[in-house]
């Protein structure tokens, strides 16, 4: 028992596990134990969410022989068509720089519902599993939440 609190300690106080990536790992637990569903949770959390359609997409990518390429940095261009939460401008850049942000691999021309926040002065894509095409997306479910929320202040 010792050994495990000694453990539990050095992970929760080690800088490098103690960031929002480990926050976001425990999101999804933290919905389902307070009977919430983990896409309304998402919302909640978020501080911009928003409709809007890739214009340009730079990815950096970290290639090496024999070793599968890692995508380092994506910085998409879009052009709001719709913004659902946050004060999101007709068009904004997103900068997954940050190590715990979503490298979601957006493509030009297609609408998506992005979830993001801010961070360091840049938007940061996360919860990659909420974003998606708009045509797939769950954009009036999202809609709907935030509109509660605000009915609810």
């Amino acid at each position: 028992m010792k050994y495990i609190a000694i453990l539990s300690l050095l992970i929760f106080s080690s800088s490098a596990l103690a960031t929002k990536c480990w926050t976001q790992s425990q999101n999804e637990l933290v919905a389902k134990s307070n009977g919430k569903d983990p896409f309304e949770f998402a919302i909640d959390r978020a501080q911009i969410v928003f409709v809007g359609r890739a214009k340009s997409v730079q990815k950096t990518i970290y290639e090496e022989v024999g070793i599968e390429p890692v995508v380092l940095q994506v910085e998409a261009k879009f052009d709001v068509k719709e913004t659902i939460k946050g004060n999101v401008s007709k068009e904004l850049v997103t900068n997954s720089t940050d190590i715990c942000a979503c490298k979601y691999q957006f493509e030009p021309g297609i609408t998506y519902l992005v979830v993001g926040a801010k961070y360091e002065d840049t938007l940061q894509v996360y919860s990659c599993e909420y974003i998606e095409p708009v045509a797939q997306s769950r954009v009036v479910e999202a809609r709907r939440i935030v509109g509660v929320n605000k009915a609810r202040q």
